[in-house]
C-alpha cells in the first residue's frame, strides 16, 4: 500500500495549475472536481508513488529471500519491471478514488475541504483497492487477504490523521483533515 499512500502527499506538493476538470461544471452549477484536483498533482502524485514503489521493488529484487518482501510482480516471481505496472495502479488507482470522492462531493453540495466522513479518510485505499483488482486480479487477490484490509483499514485511520494534520499545519491543507 506504499504507493498508494505515497501518492496523495506527493500530489499536494506538487499540485497546481491546470485542474483536471478544466473549470467545467455540472448540471448542478457546481464544478464538477474543483481547483483542488489538477493535472500536475496527478503527475506529481503518480510520480510519488512510482519513486515509493520502485524503491520497494529495487528492495525486493535485491533480497536473499524474496519471499519475505513483496515483490509486486503480477506474475507471482522474483520482482521484475512488471512490478511497476502493478505500483503505477495503486498510485493512479489512489488518486482517481480521491477525485471520485471530490466529484461526489461536490455532488452533494460540499465545497473544497468539507468534511466528508469515512470518504476523506479511505477514498484513496478504496481507488487504489479498484484500479488495482481490475487490473491485476489475480495479484490483488495474493496480496489482499480479509486480515491483510483489515490491517490496511486501521492503519490508515491513523496514518491518514497524523499525515493531515501535519499538512495542516506546514500550511498545505486548509483544515487538519
Amino acid at each position: 500500500m506504499l504507493p498508494a499512500f505515497a501518492a496523495n502527499p506527493a500530489a499536494q506538493l506538487t499540485g497546481g495549475g491546470l485542474p483536471m476538470d478544466f473549470g467545467r461544471v455540472g448540471r448542478d452549477g457546481a464544478r464538477l472536481l474543483g481547483d483542488g484536483k489538477t493535472w500536475r498533482g496527478l503527475l506529481g502524485g503518480v510520480l510519488g508513488g512510482l519513486l515509493v514503489g520502485g524503491l520497494q521493488v529495487a528492495v525486493a529484487a535485491s533480497a536473499d529471500n524474496p519471499s519475505a518482501v513483496p515483490t509486486f510482480d503480477p506474475g507471482g516471481g522474483k520482482a521484475s519491471a512488471a512490478s511497476l505496472f502493478v505500483v503505477f495502479a495503486l498510485a493512479l488507482g489512489a488518486l482517481l478514488g480521491d477525485a471520485v470522492k471530490s466529484y461526489a462531493k461536490r455532488r452533494l453540495g460540499k465545497g473544497r475541504g468539507a468534511k466528508f466522513q469515512l470518504a476523506d479518510q479511505y477514498d484513496f485505499v478504496l481507488g487504489a483497492w479498484v484500479l488495482t483488482a481490475a487490473v491485476f486480479p489475480a495479484w490483488f487477490r495474493e496480496n489482499f487477504s480479509v486480515e491483510a484490509m483489515v490491517v490496511v483499514v486501521a492503519v490508515t485511520f491513523f496514518l491518514h490523521r497524523g499525515v493531515s494534520v501535519l499538512g495542516h499545519r506546514m500550511g498545505l491543507k486548509a483544515e487538519p483533515w
